[in-house]
């Protein structure tokens, strides 16, 4: 719902897809290559002679043979071949373009990336174990290798130290993240949900007040006609200022859906409808530069800490990146007010994270 933003056409660069792609098959390999060397130390290899007299030892080929199988198994997706002729190649001029347009700086960068390949390494050890043990097993059943003499202990304990880390690193890295959403929304709920409350359906009514005062009144007299009627009476009260009712008013979130919504269903006449659409969409224009420049006068330091350290694994990114391919690209499904305020809300969310992500919509692609 709602149009694209300018974090969406960032996630949908073809640089950054081919390099998070790679990124994720470097760290793959890296990962197998940390447990070969690990558990394959202690496995004795056939060796030949060649007509040359060169001793040829089988350990890198049975390294090629279980990487192959990791991949078949782990990895599939780099297994299929992409029928699409018509995509393009990222061109060094546009990977250039994309580390402009995101301004982090370049040890920052750096940084980041050394982070990424870390944790993702970490993440893969687990899987990738499980695959070598079950090769090495099934090899050395079928008497292709052997096990070194007096070392089955000593293999048995490096297997279980890995597996016990890696299992580790997933409790550590699951309590992680929920760490890190704790604390982005310390600081986004907060603000967004006063962001809500200056979009209210009261301060709609006010916008049109002072915009459309003729159609305003034909709002204000279909409302004093439905069934929450009550609740308009204290929307009014709010807006003169005046507590007629002597009690704290208080209108929560349903209460304002209630009245919008028994608004629109009062609506028959078709003219009505686009006119209370049009004056919606103006509403939140209005809201969205208003907002938009609170967000530009932020001081966004603090939350970048927070938020360009975050953990991300390059599986999962590539997967939110193909989902960012099919979001609807126009306002077809903005039928109520609360659509138009959600779509307002994530608009500002978007706005947001591109001023904490450094990216720079206004460089030339």
């Amino acid at each position: 719902m709602g149009a694209r933003t300018r974090f969406s056409d960032f996630l949908e660069n073809n640089a950054l897809k081919q390099g998070v792609t790679v990124a994720a098959i470097l760290s793959f390999l890296v990962a197998n290559f940390i447990i070969f060397l690990a558990i394959g130390s202690y496995f004795v290899y056939p060796q030949m002679i060649s007509a040359f007299g060169v001793t040829i030892d089988y350990a890198p080929m049975v390294f090629v043979v279980g990487l192959f199988g990791a991949i078949i198994f782990i990895k599939t997706n780099l297994l299929i071949i992409s029928s699409d002729t018509k995509k393009q190649k990222p061109g060094v001029s546009e990977l250039k373009n994309l580390t402009k347009r995101l301004k982090v700086g370049k040890w920052n960068a750096i940084l980041i990336v050394l982070r990424l390949f870390y944790f993702n390494i970490l993440n893969d050890l687990f899987m990738v174990l499980i695959i070598w043990v079950s090769f090495f097993s099934l090899i050395v059943m079928l008497g292709a290798i052997t096990i070194k003499e007096n070392t089955f202990q000593d293999l048995a304990n490096v297997v279980g130290i890995i597996g016990i880390l890696s299992g580790l690193f997933q409790i550590y890295i699951q309590s992680y993240r929920e760490q890190f959403s704790k604390k982005m929304s310390l600081g986004l709920v907060s603000y967004f949900q006063k962001i809500s409350k200056k979009s209210t359906f009261a301060d709609f009514l006010e916008h049109v007040k002072k915009e459309n005062n003729a159609f305003y009144n034909e709002i204000d007299k279909k409302l004093r006609e439905t069934e929450f009627s009550h609740i308009y009476s204290i929307f009014r009260a709010q807006r003169s200022g005046h507590n007629v009712t002597n009690i704290t008013l208080n209108v929560s979130a349903t209460d304002d859906t209630l009245v919008s919504r028994a608004l629109e269903l009062s609506m028959k006449n078709k003219d009505e409808q686009k006119t209370l659409k049009s004056e919606y969409a103006k509403f939140f224009q209005k809201k969205d530069v208003e907002i938009s420049k609170e967000i530009d006068e932020f001081d966004v330091d603090e939350l970048r800490k927070i938020f360009l350290p975050n953990v991300l694994f390059f599986d999962e990114t590539v997967v939110e990146m193909i989902k960012s391919n099919y979001e609807l690209d126009d306002d077809t499904g903005l039928e109520q007010y609360a659509d138009y305020r959600t779509d307002h809300i994530n608009r500002m969310v978007n706005h947001l994270i591109n001023r904490i992500s450094g990216f720079d919509a206004n460089e030339e692609k």
